[in-house]
C-alpha cells in the first residue's frame, strides 16, 4: 500500500521517522520523547473518513522525539514521531 501513497510517504519509510500516510486527526500518542519500544508497539492512533488508522514502531528504539499531540489535524507526509535503533 505504500506504493499508492507517493514517494515522499515511501522514503521516508525507510528512515527512522514514523510520517502520518494521510491527512488525519492524531486520535491518540501513546508514548512520550525518551521511551523505549518494541518493534510491532503501538505509538500512534490516527483518524481518518471515521476510520482509525494504528501506527506502530518499526524496530526497536528510543522515541527521539514526538511531533503530533492529541486533536491535532495532521497533513500526509508529517513527521509525527522520530525513534532512533536501539544498539
Amino acid at each position: 500500500w505504500l506504493l499508492s501513497l507517493g514517494g515522499e510517504v515511501l522514503e521516508a519509510a525507510a528512515k527512522k521517522g514514523i510520517r502520518a500516510p494521510m491527512p488525519s486527526v492524531v486520535v491518540e500518542v501513546k508514548v512520550n520523547a525518551g521511551d523505549k519500544v518494541k518493534k510491532g508497539q503501538v505509538v500512534v492512533v490516527l483518524e481518518s473518513m471515521k476510520t482509525e488508522t494504528v501506527l506502530r514502531a518499526e524496530r526497536d528504539g528510543v522515541v527521539v522525539s514526538v511531533g503530533c499531540k492529541k486533536g491535532e489535524m495532521v497533513p500526509e507526509g508529517k513527521e509525527l514521531m522520530e525513534i532512533d535503533a536501539e544498539e
